[in-house]
């Protein structure tokens, strides 16, 4: 791990231009849909492998348009083509983007309940000696309540 000890922070105003530089994004991408992974398992999906093929089928249903099917649409297909091709682009600057925002997190709150259970550990041997405590142990104690112990099935 390259960042064992990450030590960072954003400021609300950071944090307020990131969302608003967001939508501004969302806003040119209206189109954009989320499909169920029923939906997702349906779909062919373009591989590097794919796209020259779709690239030449493009060529080829552009050049010898006589043979398409009539309610074929060599407009809807080039478009589609051209989407793809320049979501691919938004895709591979975004997706390293996505994956340290969702890794940078993932670290972040590892470091953060670390340090939230030296916290509950301390708490509960001061709680030995100090029962002003107790209260505050109790609480603590909820995120590890039934943890370990099985359910039994209902019948």
């Amino acid at each position: 791990m390259a960042n064992p000890n990450l030590s960072a922070e954003l400021t609300q105003a950071n944090i307020d231009t990131i969302k608003s530089n967001l939508q501004h994004i969302k806003d040119l991408l209206l189109f954009l849909v989320n499909l169920t992974p029923q939906e997702r398992k349906r779909l062919f999906k373009m591989g590097p492998k794919s796209l020259s093929f779709v690239e030449y089928a493009l060529t080829v249903a552009t050049e010898h348009t006589g043979i398409m099917p009539a309610n074929f649409s060599l407009e809807e297909f080039k478009k589609d083509y051209d989407l793809t091709r320049a979501l691919s682009e938004i895709s591979v600057v975004s997706g390293p983007l996505l994956e340290g925002i969702s890794d940078t997190q993932m670290l972040a709150g590892a470091e953060a309940m670390n340090a939230a259970n030296i916290v509950y550990a301390q708490v509960k041997v001061a709680a030995k000696t100090d029962s002003s405590l107790d209260g505050v142990r109790t609480e603590l104690k909820r995120r590890y309540e039934n943890q370990g112990k099985k359910i039994p099935p209902t019948p």
